[in-house]
């Protein structure tokens, strides 16, 4: 592992020459794979404030590798995802205390985050609640300014299967391989953040509300389809998985319908008080 001295020394040299070579080329730095906090905090030490003259925006990809009570374990796999939205946020919170302890003030960004649907991972439609609770959460939260999901196909072929079993690194993605039976096949998790990006990707997070687990669709169906007229009010509702799939009377159109919920999905709910 690169000790952060040398880190920070690679920095200083590369950041102006890429700068002299492309004056609009955005320098991003750390790029940690999970969150190695001694090394991160060592960086800062040594750069502190001069971090912002050799970093545009520092990057992170907090994965949630699973470890006791969560643990997942595949025949032949020595590692797995998950997503936990507490943990999630945590850490963008401690990362961000880090960067204010050493006056660092430049754009913080996921560069690389996912949850694989491998089996006893996930599943496909897990994959698609993650997805969407990853960007609802980052929203909310209003710190990271952008997330990238990793990937946008799948790396493992699949042939005719839905997923590539026993294989983390294979089932990323949002869509098949391109040497799959259906090449590029849509996944529910590129369907839900299709819809993610449709309702809340230009809106204005207002307030949130969380409700008891056993909060079923019927509770949406009251709501008068009238105040499903623009795009204004985002509500975070907790699902329980066992409800599967669910749907809401949008007047404009039902494009929700392809979000899986589960328990704590972040589902959401666009309204206009009118």
């Amino acid at each position: 592992v690169m000790s952060a001295e040398t880190y920070c020394k690679i920095l200083k040299m590369a950041a102006p020459i890429i700068k002299k070579n492309d004056p609009d080329g955005i320098v991003m730095g750390l790029c940690t794979g999970s969150m190695p906090w001694s090394w991160i905090e060592g960086v800062f030490q040594i750069l502190g404030k001069d971090a912002e003259k050799y970093m545009d925006v520092i990057t992170i990809h907090p994965y949630d590798f699973d470890s006791g009570e969560y643990k997942t374990e595949i025949p032949g796999e020595s590692w797995s995802t998950l997503f936990r939205d507490d943990v999630y946020e945590d850490k963008i919170v401690k990362m961000k205390e880090l960067m204010k302890k050493y006056d660092i003030d430049i754009p913080l960004e996921i560069t690389e985050l996912a949850v694989s649907s491998t089996p006893l991972i996930s599943s496909v439609k897990g994959q698609a609640a993650d997805c969407a609770q990853m960007f609802a959460t980052t929203k909310v939260q209003g710190i990271v300014e952008k997330v990238y999901w990793y990937c946008m196909e799948n790396t493992g072929i699949r042939g005719t299967n839905y997923v590539k079993d026993g294989d983390t690194e294979a089932n990323f993605g949002l869509v098949g391989n391109h040497a799959d039976v259906i090449p590029y096949a849509a996944k529910p998790s590129y369907l839900a953040l299709a819809a993610y990006n449709k309702l809340i990707g230009s809106a204005e997070y207002i307030d949130g509300l969380k409700f008891a687990v056993k909060l079923y669709t019927p509770l949406f169906d009251e709501i008068s389809p009238s105040l499903f007229e623009y795009i204004s009010y985002t509500s975070i509702l907790s699902v329980p998985r066992s409800s599967a799939m669910f749907s809401y009377p949008l007047s404009f159109q039902s494009i929700i319908t392809c979000l899986p919920s589960r328990l704590n999905l972040y589902a959401l709910v666009v309204v206009s008080y009118v």
